[in-house]
């Protein structure tokens, strides 16, 4: 499975990137989530903010292992924290948003559309097996 952290100083143009990828078949995981109340209000705190973000690399890595791919959007994130995601066998990526070209991320999307077709084929590939061992699958 794979995990992508976006990551750049506009949160809300991390946001965005990563719904272009949820819509792409990843779970979105965002601090952000964590700090709302019960009512969607926002609730801040520098408290508030470390369990945040700690709970955003512990929704991640129970998403992973389920192997569902994952993007977390985020403006707090760094090298150190992907040591967090090593404990699981994924590919983990970094993206710079602030250094992200119109073209990198078309062609992210691109690439990463193609991922999730493989991902769906190797899913329903693997359930048919599962669920209907006797049937020869006709491509």
């Amino acid at each position: 499975m794979e995990l992508l952290i976006i990551n750049g100083s506009n949160i809300t143009y991390c946001q965005y990137l990563a719904s272009k990828l949820r819509a792409c078949g990843y779970k979105h995981v965002d601090p952000e989530m964590y700090l709302l109340d019960d009512n969607g209000n926002p609730v801040r705190g520098a408290k508030r903010l470390v369990e945040a973000k700690i709970w955003s690399k512990s929704r991640a890595l129970e998403l992973v292992l389920k192997n569902q791919p994952v993007v977390i959007s985020a403006n707090n994130f760094a090298e150190a924290d992907l040591r967090s995601f090593k404990v699981v066998n994924c590919a983990v990526q970094l993206i710079d948003a602030d250094r992200l070209t119109t073209r990198d991320l078309l062609n992210l999307i691109e690439q990463k559309k193609q991922v999730s077709k493989q991902w769906k084929s190797h899913r329903q590939s693997r359930l048919s097996k599962m669920f209907f061992p006797f049937l020869k699958l006709q491509s």
